[in-house]
């Protein structure tokens, strides 16, 4: 029997296939695939400042101000999930991440969003 802890939750975990609510975890953000995929695209690991670089350039809702705290706060969920390894300093209210490596984990996620992404052709079997 599938448990869930709270009614509009139900669908979510079971669309996921998940039997209960600790294990279920929402989709990537758009931010967070570019992260990943940018990520892959340069060998596994790169700085936080070209993570910087590649979002502004983007074109982002974000306002500029916001814009930092976005990124942070999406790698930061993104090394919770365990598909990102951060390197830094932390203190004791703050991590200062300088440069991020992708993991195993993360490389399956990129690959599941590139199978999903990919455009199915109409292709026919000639008899």
């Amino acid at each position: 029997m599938s448990f869930c802890h709270s009614e509009r939750a139900i669908p979510a975990c079971r669309q996921a296939g998940v039997n209960s609510w600790e294990n279920y975890m929402p989709p990537l953000s758009k931010l967070q695939q570019t992260i990943l995929e940018e990520c892959m695209a340069r060998g596994g690991s790169f700085s936080r400042r070209e993570v910087g670089r590649i979002v502004s350039g983007a074109a982002s809702k974000a306002k500029k101000e916001n814009l930092t705290s976005v990124v942070t706060q999406s790698i930061e969920r993104l090394i919770d999930r365990g598909f990102l390894v951060g390197y830094g300093t932390k203190t004791q209210e703050k991590l200062f991440i300088s440069r991020i490596r992708i993991t195993p984990a993360g490389r399956r996620e990129v690959y599941k969003f590139r199978v999903q992404r990919q455009i199915k052709l109409p292709l026919k079997k000639k008899r």
